[in-house]
């Protein structure tokens, strides 16, 4: 009971004052090495499991196969463009990241999406020995693993700046 009352009585000395410093984050966020640090928070932990992965023995196309498979339940898109939107819902933790949608239908969308966390993998000079490469090959892997367990099939096509994903039902 000590302990709440001081802290009822921080609260309320505190709560009166402006919070008008927090209404844009955005503008001021702060960034390591000129990267953003929201953002390497998001892909640190990818990169140290990636990491733990190797040591265990295990590539990063089998930990990313186990992780989504352990997501996969929860995903509940009914639609090849369903999957793309949630594709895309996690991808907007990363600064400039693009979805253009190239052809859709009820059964297929296709979309060609740049790869926004490369700059901080490959900018951290392959941080605990994990490569542009093995965050990709997760990434795709634990996807795979999403869309068979939701009967879709996806395939992609690597370019220099990112990659053209399709999603399809089958017939």
């Amino acid at each position: 009971m000590r302990l709440l009352i001081p802290l009822v009585a921080l609260c309320a000395a505190v709560a009166p004052q402006s919070h008008a410093q927090f209404a844009d984050v955005t503008e001021t966020r702060p960034t390591v090495g000129g990267v953003n640090r929201a953002e390497l928070n998001m892909d640190w932990p990818w990169v140290a499991a990636i990491a733990y992965a190797k040591t265990m023995g295990q590539t990063p196309e089998e930990y990313g196969r186990f992780i989504g498979e352990l997501a996969a339940p929860g995903w509940t898109a009914q639609s090849p463009a369903g999957f793309v939107l949630r594709m895309y819902r996690n991808y907007c933790g990363w600064d400039g990241v693009t979805f253009e949608v190239l052809e859709v239908s009820d059964r297929m969308i296709r979309v060609r999406t740049n790869v926004p966390y490369q700059a901080h993998v490959a900018g951290a000079g392959d941080p605990f020995g994990v490569t542009v490469e093995d965050y990709l090959k997760m990434h795709e892997a634990a996807y795979d693993a999403i869309a068979a367990h939701l009967g879709f099939v996806l395939s992609r096509q690597r370019e220099s700046d990112g990659t053209i994903v399709t999603v399809s039902a089958p017939r």
